[in-house]
């Protein structure tokens, strides 16, 4: 069986990815995290204690589920952006080749695309902002130095009912208690469920396939247009839920617009069709209301 080491497990998605992928260990950087016989402590600050960590578990696969994920805040602090977005996943590379250990960076769908078309990993595109910057050289200079890697370029969603964190749960929060909403009407992209996400690299690895691989959904729709069928799909109303425009709001960071990805080359090595949108937020319904237990009303 293989044997996963998950870096972040304790974050967002790596705590998903630890939950959802078999004889999976993981690394946590708080220390009032609860602490398992399966998780390491790991604050990122010194890397080379990632080969420690490495030389204990002794991995067969390593999943890089951390990062500086605030798109504004990496515009102010660039140094620590690229720290953990860049270097320290460059490091992590260099170390798994040297042992002969599969990487896969989770990156992600934050660039401009001039096209206007969906973007295929061939595709020359570029960052508009440091957050993307950060995530674009570090694809390639890991493959750079580790070309067996597997780079997934992704955007996912999946929900929290218990404690909430993301955009997504306090919408459904708003909907509940009647509360005004707005999603972005002009960003475009592919989103694709957490559970949907983790069978397909599962699937990948398992067949050996490394470089840039777009592993997204297939149907390109804006933030509004996705939002909406989240509250249809749970049942809630969509009357005080409002488009608006990402150029009428007060980031400071420039956002892109359009990050609709190309997965049809995924599709093709995998000789398998990415499920529609309302499948995959049926299924991630489904699976929060299991983790909450049946008293959950949604």
């Amino acid at each position: 069986m293989i044997r996963f080491l998950i870096l972040g497990g304790s974050g967002y998605l790596g705590s998903r990815v630890t939950q959802l992928l078999p004889n999976s260990y993981g690394t946590f950087f708080s220390k009032s995290y609860y602490i398992n016989q399966n998780m390491i402590f790991f604050d990122g600050s010194d890397p080379k204690e990632f080969q420690l960590i490495i030389e204990r578990v002794k991995p067969d696969v390593v999943i890089n589920c951390t990062g500086f994920t605030d798109v504004d805040l990496c515009d102010e602090l660039p140094e620590k952006c690229w720290k953990l977005n860049t270097s320290n996943p460059f490091y992590y590379a260099e170390v798994c080749k040297k042992y002969d250990i599969k990487f896969v960076q989770i990156s992600t769908d934050h660039y401009y695309n001039s096209s206007g078309l969906k973007l295929q990993e061939k595709d020359y595109c570029e960052a508009i902002n440091y957050y993307g910057f950060s995530k674009l050289f570090a694809e390639r200079i890991i493959l750079e130095v580790n070309p067996s890697a597997l780079v997934a370029r992704t955007n996912f969603f999946h929900f929290n009912f218990q404690t909430p964190v993301t955009f997504l749960d306090n919408l459904i929060i708003k909907s509940e208690i009647r509360q005004s909403s707005f999603s972005f009407s002009d960003v475009i992209f592919t989103p694709i469920s957490t559970n949907t996400l983790v069978q397909s690299l599962y699937r990948l690895i398992e067949l050996g396939q490394c470089g840039v691989i777009n592993i997204s959904g297939s149907e390109a729709l804006s933030k509004f247009e996705f939002h909406k069928k989240v509250l249809e799909v749970l049942g809630l109303s969509t009357k005080l839920h409002y488009p608006i425009s990402v150029d009428k709001t007060l980031l400071s960071a420039p956002r892109p617009k359009y990050m609709a990805l190309d997965n049809k080359n995924f599709e093709s090595r995998l000789n398998y069709k990415i499920p529609s949108i309302y499948a995959m937020i049926k299924d991630e319904v489904a699976f929060a209301k299991k983790k909450v237990g049946s008293g959950v009303n949604r």
